[in-house]
C-alpha cells in the first residue's frame, strides 16, 4: 500500500513539472500582429476611431486618454485636444491602412506639416509618408472621384471652412464610406456620438460635404490602402448584374445600389459578384479561414481583398491565378509577380474577353489506385490539394492560437490534477479512518508529502494563469 502512495506522490510531481514546461511552451508571443479592420454590412471603412478630446475609442471605452493633453512638438500652447484635427483624421486613416494604431503624438511634428497652430493641408501626406504610405491631395475634388476613392477602399480627409457638425472655423473630418449616394464621416472633434457614422450611422449628401469644404488645393487628401481596387475583387457589377438578370431589373444603372444590396444581402446569401471570388468556394477550400473566421462572411472578403490574393489563394471554380499568369506571358511581362494585379485583370477584361483562366486538366492514364487515395484524380487537382496543405502549414500561429492552445492544456491538466488530489485525499482518508494506530501514524507522515504535492502543483497552476494573463496584457 505505501509503493501505491508513494507512486501517486511521483505523479503529483510529475504533474508540477508538467506545468511549468506546457507555460514555457504556451506563452504568447509579444509580436504585434496586423489588424484587419474590414467594412460593416454597408461596405463603410471600420477605422480605429480617434477624437481630440478623449482619445482611443475601444470595446466601448477610451483608451490613450493622455493624447488629448499632448503638445505639439516645439509648443507650449498648443495640444492635441485644442487642435489636433488633422492630425486625428490622419491617424485614424494611417491606422486603418496599416492595420495597427499609431501612437498620434509621433506625427505631431513640423515633420508632419504642424506649423505652430494646428497643422496645414499638407498634414495628412506628410504623415503617411513618415508611415511608408502614399497619400495624396485630389485634384478632381469632385462627388465621381472621391466616392470612387471611398469604394476603393481608401480613406478621404476634407479640410472644411466651417465643420458640417457645426462651428465657424476650419476643421478637418476623414470619409469613411459611400452609402446610397452619402457620405459616411468621422468626426475627430465635437459630441462623438452625434457627429461620427462610427456612432450614430448617418452619412450625408455631397452637397452638406462640398458646401462645407475649403476649396483649395489639398481640402481632400486620399489615403490609399494596400489596393485601390480593394472592392473590385469581389464585387463587379456588369458580372453581378449578367449572372442575376433580377439584379439589373431593380436597379438599374445604379451601381451603388447594386453594390450595396451585395454587401447587405448578396454576401450572406452566397451570392457571386465576381468571375474571381465566391464566398462558398473561399470557405469551403480554405479551412484555415474556416477556423479563423466561422461564418463571418466580411471577414473572408477582407482576408481575400487584403492578403488572399497576394497569397495566390484560389477563390472560385473558374480562376487559378497561377493558370492565368502561365496562359498569358504577356500579362508577366507586364505584371511581374505582382498576383492581384492579375485577378483584378481577369475581372476587368478577361472574363468579357473569355480568355482561358484555367489550364487544361491532365487525368492519369494508369487505373490503379494511386497513394493520393483517388481513382484517376487529375494532376491539376493533386496539385492544388497540395497547394491548400502547403498554404495551411505557411499559417501564422497567433496570439490568440497561443492562448487557445494555452487555456485547453491548462484546463485538462488541472481537471486531472484535481480528480488525482481528490482521490489521494479520500484514500487517506479512508486508510486513516479504518486502520490501527501505527497505520494511523504511518497515514500521518504521507499527509505531509502529499499536502507539499498539492502546494506544488495548483501553485503551478495558479503561476501558469497569472503568467497567462501578464503576457495578454503586454
Amino acid at each position: 500500500m505505501k509503493k501505491i502512495y508513494n507512486i501517486i506522490y511521483k505523479i503529483i510531481i510529475v504533474f508540477s513539472t508538467i506545468c511549468a514546461i506546457s507555460f514555457i511552451m504556451v506563452k504568447p508571443s509579444n509580436a504585434k500582429k496586423t489588424q484587419i479592420y474590414g467594412v460593416d454590412k454597408n461596405g463603410v471603412m471600420n477605422v480605429p476611431y480617434i477624437n481630440q478630446h478623449y482619445g482611443l475609442w475601444v470595446d466601448g471605452k477610451w483608451e490613450h486618454t493622455d493624447w488629448p493633453g499632448t503638445y505639439f512638438e516645439g509648443s507650449s500652447t498648443a495640444t492635441f485636444d485644442a487642435g489636433g484635427c488633422g492630425f486625428a483624421s490622419s491617424a485614424m486613416a494611417i491606422s486603418y491602412c496599416l492595420g495597427e494604431v499609431i501612437n498620434v503624438p509621433d506625427i505631431m511634428n513640423r515633420e508632419c506639416g504642424f506649423n505652430g497652430l494646428a497643422g496645414n493641408p499638407d498634414c495628412g501626406v506628410l504623415s503617411a509618408k513618415k508611415y511608408g504610405l502614399k497619400a495624396e491631395q485630389l485634384k478632381n475634388q469632385t462627388k465621381d472621384e472621391v466616392a470612387k476613392q471611398l469604394l476603393s477602399g481608401n480613406p478621404v480627409m476634407v479640410l472644411e471652412d466651417h465643420s458640417i457638425f457645426g462651428g465657424g472655423r476650419q476643421h478637418y473630418i476623414l470619409l469613411v464610406g459611400y452609402v446610397n449616394g452619402e457620405f459616411a464621416a468621422a468626426d475627430p472633434s465635437g459630441l462623438f456620438d452625434r457627429n461620427s457614422y462610427l456612432f450614430s450611422k448617418k452619412t450625408h449628401s455631397w452637397n452638406t460635404i462640398d458646401d462645407g469644404a475649403s476649396h483649395v488645393s489639398g481640402a481632400y487628401t486620399v489615403f490609399y490602402a494596400n489596393s485601390q481596387l480593394l472592392f473590385k475583387s469581389i464585387f463587379d457589377y456588369d458580372y453581378y448584374t449578367t449572372r442575376y438578370p433580377e439584379i439589373k431589373e431593380k436597379f438599374g444603372d445604379d451601381e451603388m445600389g447594386a453594390f450595396n444590396d451585395f454587401m447587405e444581402n448578396g454576401l450572406s446569401e452566397g451570392r457571386v459578384a465576381s468571375p474571381v471570388f465566391d464566398i462558398n468556394y473561399y470557405m469551403e477550400h480554405n479551412p484555415d479561414l474556416k477556423e479563423l473566421y466561422k461564418n463571418d462572411y466580411q471577414k473572408y472578403c477582407t482576408q481575400f481583398m487584403k492578403k488572399g490574393m497576394k497569397e495566390g489563394r484560389r477563390a472560385s471554380e473558374d480562376f487559378r491565378v497561377f493558370d492565368y499568369k502561365e496562359l498569358h506571358p504577356e500579362l508577366e511581362d507586364k505584371y511581374g509577380d505582382d498576383l492581384p494585379k492579375y485577378y483584378i485583370h481577369y475581372v476587368e477584361k478577361g472574363w468579357k474577353r473569355e480568355l482561358a483562366s484555367i489550364k487544361p486538366e491532365l487525368v492519369y492514364t494508369n487505373t490503379k489506385v494511386t497513394q493520393t487515395g483517388s481513382y484517376g484524380e487529375s494532376i491539376d487537382e493533386v496539385m492544388e490539394n497540395a497547394n491548400s496543405f502547403v498554404s495551411i502549414g505557411n499559417t501564422e500561429i497567433t496570439q490568440s492560437d497561443l492562448q487557445n492552445f494555452s487555456q485547453i492544456v491548462y484546463n485538462i491538466i488541472l481537471s486531472i490534477g484535481i480528480v488525482t488530489a481528490v482521490l489521494v485525499g479520500a484514500l487517506l482518508g479512508i486508510r486513516f479512518m479504518t486502520s490501527g494506530v501505527e497505520e494511523k501514524a504511518e497515514t500521518k507522515a504521507l499527509l505531509v508529502p502529499y499536502l507539499i504535492g498539492c502546494v506544488v502543483v495548483f501553485g503551478a497552476f495558479a503561476i501558469w494563469k497569472l503568467g497567462v494573463t501578464v503576457f495578454q496584457i503586454l
